[in-house]
């Protein structure tokens, strides 16, 4: 893993000092886009008071794709972030970063289906796709199913001035030596960790329906009028994990339905944006509970800035047991820069965001959250 994620990462830096070009590009060519964070969450009060610290952590996120023909690309996605969490009440700056490999894959577009065939993030929740606000979605996120092997199939069509897609995906856990990182390992994930789909061979499926008018589906958040999404995914249970053999639970399978809308409309000079989604878990994380999932935010577009307020709720509907909440209110403020600066193939933002925090034991933490972002990236047509 360390070679490969190295030959990446070394082609995403030269790629860099080259002239930026368009997203897209007439095969054959490649290209790269790089995203580069830097967060620092200050817990400034919480209960305890034993939560209260500072923590300074990067996050880069470097893309490439190579295109022999325009109908088949290879992509490759490299995430280097905080692995291993700070313990509670400490102050870290760059603390536990690590590299690995989220993403690789092959596309082949046979209009109008599109095939994905790899290690890849599958498709299902739309308010972790959709992301607004800085920290707002963590509790959404929670029910992806991201870094599994498998393959997808996305059938576009149109319909009532619709855009939809239909997504279908059998996968499984990434268990080779993608799943740990470099600098400070995470570890590799094995059979013997448990957990939903962690099973030999193909133990999960899923599939969702979206929609958008006045865009792509996969667009929608950001480009269109009015989206949707339904979906359904099964996961077979693995073995027990270890806090399951401690707690003598038996693993069973997870079900997951959910359903989600967004909305873009104007008011004078301003743009307001809407998103709400459900999700119902059977089974949440192999254990014999229900987990209910609720988030919704409200984002309004001010020339450069975007102002977002955000709600999300897991209730977790323990067996045998007291039922739990986590709950995250955010409210935050975010400047964007036009495209194209300050280079072309560019831009970048810088944001602040005030979280309110509730965990499933009751703790609770008021955080303030600094972020800033650039982005960049090109491509290049080979023989041109």
């Amino acid at each position: 893993m360390r070679i490969i994620v190295i030959v990446l990462s070394v082609l995403s830096l030269l790629a860099a000092w080259g002239p930026a070009f368009a997203d897209d590009c007439e095969a054959p060519c490649a290209g790269y886009e790089i995203s580069a964070d830097l967060q620092n969450d200050w817990i400034f009060s919480g209960n305890p008071s034993s939560l209260t610290s500072n923590n300074l952590y990067p996050s880069i996120s470097t893309d490439l794709f190579l295109a022999p023909t325009d109908a088949f690309r290879f992509v490759a996605s490299i995430t280097t972030e905080q692995v291993i969490d700070p313990a509670p009440g400490s102050n870290t700056v760059f603390h536990g970063t690590g590299a690995y490999a989220e993403e690789l894959y092959a596309v082949l577009d046979a209009d109008p289906v599109v095939l994905r065939a790899g290690k890849i993030n599958t498709v299902f929740s739309l308010a972790s796709e959709a992301d607004p606000g800085i920290n707002a979605m963590d509790i959404a996120t929670s029910i992806d199913a991201d870094e599994r092997w498998g393959v997808e199939a996305v059938l576009g069509f149109e319909a009532l001035d619709f855009k939809h897609s239909i997504a279908a995906t059998v996968f499984t856990v990434d268990r080779t030596f993608l799943s740990n990182s470099i600098f400070n390992k995470r570890g590799a994930t094995n059979l013997s960790d448990g957990g939903p789909g962690n099973v030999a061979g193909i133990g999960s499926a899923a599939i969702t329906l979206s929609g958008c008018k006045g865009a792509e589906p996969a667009d929608c958040y950001d480009e269109g009028d009015f989206g949707y999404r339904a979906g359904f995914r099964f996961q077979r249970a693995g073995h027990a994990s270890p806090d399951q053999i401690e707690e003598d639970i038996k693993p069973v399978d997870e079900f997951t339905g959910v359903a989600a809308a967004t909305a873009k409309f104007d008011v004078g000079d301003m743009t307001v944006r809407l998103l709400g989604e459900t999700a119902l878990v059977r089974g949440f994380e192999s254990n014999p509970d229900d987990a209910l999932i609720m988030t919704g935010s409200a984002a309004l577009e001010i020339d450069a800035m975007t102002y977002t307020a955000a709600f999300s709720q897991q209730k977790t509907y323990v067996k045998n047991d007291a039922d739990t909440i986590n709950r995250l209110l955010e409210i935050s403020a975010v400047y964007r820069s036009e495209d194209d600066v300050p280079f072309d193939g560019a831009s970048w933002s810088a944001g602040a965001a005030y979280d309110c925090r509730r965990d499933a034991d009751a703790q609770t933490a008021h955080v303030l959250s600094l972020l800033l972002s650039f982005t960049f990236g090109g491509s290049h047509e080979f023989g041109k």
